[in-house]
């Protein structure tokens, strides 16, 4: 089963409690509800809660991060553990800074995930930056079609918020910790194209003339879009780690080779002296 974000308004909350391997809401309103953290990729705060934070910390320890935003979107602080597992990415691109093999991998990545994903968005360009242009260009003309106005701040910051907490939670999944240098770099070369990307999904499907507020979107966010983001994120992780190991074995093979074959030529070098 695909793990899901857990979005709560800290603002409607009346009680939060771990219940086991769950975390457990009480919302104005409604029953109780229980969320098992298998299921759960993170959990997004709109707020600070009054009480709960200790669940919430437990659910961090527990490696289900927590992010507070402001109710623009904004991020204002996380909670996550930093871990212990084997981390191949952060591996191969600790060697980019020494090996360029792997830092053109790096980059090759870095520039075909961009290109593809604007491309996805209907901009389509000789290179990444010209690209990351076009997408903007398309998405404010595509609001001035549908007689929008402007793109709303608070929904940059809502999807900025939502992309960068994903694909944080994919990264630490995966054993990189939170506050890696490498994993910030890998977040910044993915957000803007998956910004663009989901922008236009959201403003294409969206009725014409309609402005939803920030918890609309949120809400439009987990019931149309999520399950597309989570899979695109995931896609383009699994690439670099096989793109950057693929590069790593093709340099210990060419290594291995020259090796090979400088031993072989002072063997029979040697061979020739002493006949």
């Amino acid at each position: 089963m695909a793990r899901r974000c857990l979005v709560m308004d800290s603002r409607s909350l009346q009680d939060i409690q771990r219940d086991g391997p769950a975390l457990r809401l009480q919302v104005k309103g409604r029953s109780r509800q229980w969320f098992p953290l298998r299921r759960l990729s993170r959990v997004l705060c709109i707020g600070y809660p009054a009480l709960g934070l200790g669940a919430l910390g437990e659910t961090a320890h527990d490696g289900v991060p927590v992010t507070f935003l402001q109710p623009g979107g904004e991020v204002l602080a996380q909670l996550v553990y930093p871990g212990a597992l084997p981390a191949p990415l952060n591996h191969w691109l600790d060697a980019a800074a020494t090996e360029p093999d792997i830092a053109a991998a790096y980059a090759l990545w870095a520039d075909n995930l961009g290109r593809h994903t604007y491309g996805l968005a209907g901009a389509v360009a000789c290179d990444r930056q010209h690209a990351a242009a076009r997408a903007e260009a398309l998405l404010a003309e595509l609001l001035r079609k549908q007689k929008r106005g402007r793109l709303p701040a608070h929904a940059r910051s809502w999807f900025s918020s939502l992309l960068m907490t994903g694909i944080q939670a994919e990264l630490m999944a995966r054993g990189m910790p939170a506050n890696s240098r490498v994993l910030q770099t890998i977040v910044n070369d993915m957000l803007h194209p998956g910004l663009m990307l989901v922008l236009s999904w959201l403003y294409l499907n969206l009725p014409v003339g309609e402005n939803p507020r920030e918890t609309e979107l949120v809400r439009y966010y987990q019931r149309h879009l999520e399950s597309d983001v989570e899979a695109w994120i995931q896609r383009g992780v699994y690439s670099l780690e096989q793109q950057l190991e693929s590069a790593g074995m093709i340099q210990d093979a060419v290594q291995k080779s020259r090796q090979h074959s400088h031993s072989h030529h002072s063997s029979h070098s040697g061979g020739r002296r002493y006949a």
